[in-house]
């Protein structure tokens, strides 16, 4: 390619998005109803938006997209995750399987980012951690190399 690119070098998102793999040129996903239970397939929808199997077409995607569709889509599928992921692990390997598989993929991806209340909970445990490190370590520090568990 005259710009450097290469098909097997490594690249970059953006690399990878200038040749192309954009958001807009993903597959088209077409499930075929009769392969899915009937108890998911309400969720077919959100399979043929989001099973995106390329990580950079994806990522592209979810950089598109609003906070609120992302989240509308993984609280739509979070009561099935447990039982779609028993589905899709079972046999017969199917195309509807695989396609709900991107799907659930990308849905690991959605998890919306914790509550400010989460957060400082997060902080808090951080600090008393290192808080008890700290302790442990003072403790520690004046005994004879032999005392030590090292």
């Amino acid at each position: 390619m005259s710009d450097g690119i290469h098909a097997f070098d490594i690249h970059t998102n953006a690399d990878w998005q200038r040749l192309g793999w954009t958001a807009e040129n993903r597959p088209t996903v077409s499930v075929n109803r009769n392969l899915v239970p009937e108890h998911f397939q309400h969720l077919i929808p959100y399979v043929e938006r989001w099973g995106i199997n390329c990580d950079v077409m994806r990522g592209d995607y979810f950089e598109k997209q609003s906070r609120t569709d992302i989240d509308q889509f993984y609280h739509a599928v979070l009561p099935h995750w447990e039982a779609l992921n028993a589905w899709v692990d079972a046999p017969p390997r199917t195309q509807a399987k695989l396609d709900f598989t991107l799907m659930l993929k990308a849905w690991s991806e959605a998890l919306p980012p914790p509550s400010p209340e989460e957060m400082s909970a997060r902080h808090r445990a951080s600090a008393q951690a290192r808080e008890a490190r700290r302790q442990s370590w003072r403790q520690t520090a004046h005994q004879p190399l032999d005392d030590r568990n090292i």
